[in-house]
């Protein structure tokens, strides 16, 4: 349990690291990796906006993380849980297992991401495009 403990906590702050240096860099330089669907489609993908959404969370500013990406700051909740209960698990068993409920949870997560990912390309629900009710 410790050595897991240990590789976690490790991995963890790595991921810390370079995400705090990525900040770092976006705040800095004003550039951040496009999505390579959108630039190659012209279509929105599920996660496109999500780093400005979690850039904008880091940096307080609520209303514009959630117009960047409403389904991830709707659904930041769930996913924090599950992340939690994964490391958690994974720790202290040694390996993840998912109640029922917690898989049909996911399920529904990933649907809402699907349908939010289609939905944001039809005019009709251009507001779900990143940053689009702030002119962004």
């Amino acid at each position: 349990m410790r050595e897991r403990f240990r590789k976690m906590t490790f991995y963890g702050i790595l991921l810390i690291l370079a995400g705090i240096l990525y900040f770092i860099f976006c705040q800095g330089t004003g550039f951040a990796v496009p999505c390579f669907f959108h630039t190659i489609t012209g279509l929105y993908c599920p996660g496109c906006g999500m780093t400005r959404c979690i850039i904008h969370l880091l940096s307080f500013q609520f209303q514009k993380a959630f117009f960047d990406h409403m389904a991830f700051f709707i659904l930041l909740p769930l996913f924090l849980y599950f992340l939690f209960h994964f490391l958690y698990s994974y720790v202290r068993y040694g390996n993840i297992r998912y109640t029922k409920f917690q898989n049909m949870l996911l399920r529904i997560c990933l649907i809402v991401l699907v349908l939010f990912g289609i939905l944001r390309n039809f005019p009709t629900f251009s507001f779900l495009q990143p940053g689009s009710q702030l002119g962004l």
